[in-house]
């Protein structure tokens, strides 16, 4: 009869959704459970009833009734061995639907969570869903937000169930990396550090803690270390003190595990080198309004049809010249081009590739484009219509040009770029073709061949050297200034921006494999995880969803597509299953523990369920 009547329950609700067949409310139900081990386990006597206990219970699937459950002992064996505690025998069907200190069950506890956390529904659309859909409850909007957090937290437990599966894959791969950073938000009190291993993509630990300090990071690496191994490698952006710790850890146990900064933190380091002579230029831009003067000046210039700078693919300075020079016997055209000109001028983003300061520098860029255009407008002859507004054009541009401290940063900015992008080739992190819309800041496009892996030390001391070089023959302080500085910090880090080749073994098959370089796996959960949480609190600013369940979305996150974990989450009855499991697998082991402690070798049968459905 086990489970036969639950299933019956659920067969009824889904024929009447609204609770209503001949006058019977599925609301007012009362299911009571008994123990299916009605005798003990060390003598064979049937048990006794030691106590009953009820509590109202609130289910997507059964609507809310009323648990009633028998707890029974034996009379000759009812304590633990030199003990005062009693061996309690439980219902498993009841442990199946509810944990014993909480009214929700694990069936709606799942339906909440994968609402959340999967569908992305904020708490009013899911407290509407539950009330007017299949389950009929009215739950406050306070609860249902518990209980998303709940669901997360047996997410972490289930990851610490399958601890053993993420070990069999680390061997299986020869190992791991472990990569840790920390991220937080505005205004929070806390940093969500997370150690996450990029060949099987498994989040190893996600903790909060106050701060990145050695001693609040120390324990955390330690406890992956001792659980998982030791790693192929460590790695980290370049936050003082990361290196140092891991270090010590592995000083500790007498190992030498390289550590390795993620190759894009290390060039982004190189902000500090720009940020002076960018502000001149960005000040300067506010200052003389010149983005607005532009712009006023285009719409200014009246022509019955609009040019589209992208349809007409005038997307470049020379698609313009060859547009002009196709046309250059119109009447108009010298307007024309000098509003085309304008237009091109003020889409001066389009040159960056979205992945920030200092690798995109939009207002260098105005800039450049600005005189770009000044020297092609120069070229053509303009006739007495149009003089006005090209010498408006004119007198805009030469009020940056002649301004010696813009002047003298254009040409700063232009040098730091170029030293800059060499390193960028350096590391084979070049921009190349690289467009806006397609790809994230840490893109899969830095992916390294074995060849290249090879040449990065030997690439190094070469631009180490055209350094050298440069400075020998640099007649400027400022430049020379810049080129000791790169030398400097590329000669501190340069042993520890080349990852190893990692060989391993597969089917008997020898298998090489290039591990990650930038702490990409991680930058990509963050960005994940707090856009989740934009979505689900419609709230651009978290912090209050940030501190209640930053380290625990880490685990739900990853583990949702692993191939460990993934037939799991894309079943909602087997994910049922595995949250009863957690309480049930752990109220069974203390059993077994007190049955071997009365030191017994006895069959333990188990009979069927007693379950009475009464309204």
């Amino acid at each position: 009869m086990k489970k036969k009547a639950l299933k019956l329950l659920i067969e009824l609700r889904s024929k009447h959704q609204h609770n209503k067949v001949k006058g019977f409310n599925f609301n007012n139900l009362s299911i009571k459970f008994a123990s299916g081990d009605n005798f003990c386990p060390v003598c064979q006597k049937t048990t006794s009833i030691l106590k009953t206990q009820s509590k109202t219970c609130y289910s997507y699937r059964y609507g809310i009734f009323r648990l009633t459950e028998r707890i029974s002992y034996c009379k000759d064996h009812k304590y633990v061995m030199n003990t005062n505690n009693i061996i309690k025998y439980y219902s498993e069907l009841a442990d199946e639907i509810v944990c014993d200190d909480y009214k929700i069950t694990y069936d709606l506890i799942v339906k909440i969570g994968l609402l959340r956390y999967r569908n992305h529904m904020q708490l009013g659309e899911i407290q509407n869903s539950l009330k007017y859909g299949y389950a009929s409850i009215d739950l406050p909007i306070s609860t249902i937000g518990l209980i998303g957090k709940r669901f997360l937290e047996y997410c972490k437990m289930l990851h610490q169930k399958y601890e053993n599966k993420i070990k069999a894959e680390i061997l299986s791969n020869a190992g791991y990396t472990l990569h840790f950073d920390g991220t937080t938000e505005k205004q929070s009190n806390v940093i969500v550090f997370v150690v996450k291993d990029s060949i099987s993509g498994n989040v190893l630990d996600s903790v909060k803690i106050k701060s990145e300090s050695i001693d609040q990071i120390k324990p955390v690496i330690e406890g992956v270390v001792e659980k998982y191994g030791v790693p192929l490698l460590t790695q980290s952006d370049l936050k003082p003190g990361f290196k140092t710790c891991v270090d010590e850890i592995f000083n500790k146990k007498a190992l030498q595990v390289l550590h390795i900064y993620c190759n894009y933190h290390f060039l982004r380091s190189f902000d500090d080198y720009f940020k002076e002579d960018y502000q001149i230029l960005k000040k300067q831009s506010t200052y003389s309004r010149l983005k607005s003067r532009l712009s006023t000046l285009a719409d200014s210039i009246k022509f019955e049809k609009v040019i589209d700078l992208k349809k007409c693919k005038l997307t470049k300075l020379s698609d313009i010249s060859d547009y002009y020079e196709k046309n250059e016997n119109l009447t108009h055209i010298q307007g024309l081009i000098l509003q085309i000109c304008i237009k091109w001028i003020l889409k001066y983003k389009t040159d960056s590739t979205g992945k920030g300061f200092p690798f995109d520098l939009p207002y260098l860029d105005l800039y450049i484009r600005l005189i770009n255009a000044k020297k092609f407008l120069e070229q053509i002859n303009i006739n007495d219509e149009h003089k006005k507004n090209w010498d408006n054009f004119s007198n805009i541009v030469m009020e940056i040009l002649t301004n010696e401290s813009c002047k003298k940063s254009i040409s700063i900015l232009k040098f730091i770029k170029d030293w800059f992008q060499k390193l960028r080739v350096v590391l084979y992190m070049q921009s190349g073709n690289e467009i806006r819309k397609n790809y994230s800041p840490l893109s899969e496009r830095y992916k390294l061949s074995f060849t290249q892996l090879e040449q990065i030390p030997d690439n190094i001391e070469m631009y180490l050297q055209n350094i050298s070089n440069q400075i020998g023959e640099c007649q400027d302080d400022r430049g020379k200034e810049i080129l000791l500085k790169f030398q400097k910090k590329v000669n501190k880090y340069k042993s520890n921006l080349a990852p190893p080749v990692h060989t391993y073994c597969v089917n008997a098959k020898e298998q090489k494999l290039i591990l990650e370089r930038t702490n990409n796996c991680l930058e990509q959960s963050f960005r994940t995880d707090k856009s989740m949480l934009r979505r689900i609190t419609g709230r651009e600013k978290l912090t209050r969803e940030f501190d209640s369940v930053g380290e625990l979305i880490p685990y739900y996150n990853s583990m949702k597509n692993n191939h460990i974990f993934k037939f799991i989450f894309e079943d909602e009855d087997i994910l049922v299953q595995e949250f009863a499991s957690l309480f049930f697998s752990h109220k069974n082991s203390r059993s077994e523990t007190k049955i071997i402690e009365l030191d017994t070798m006895k069959s333990n049968c188990k009979h069927d369920e007693k379950l009475v459905l009464s309204a």
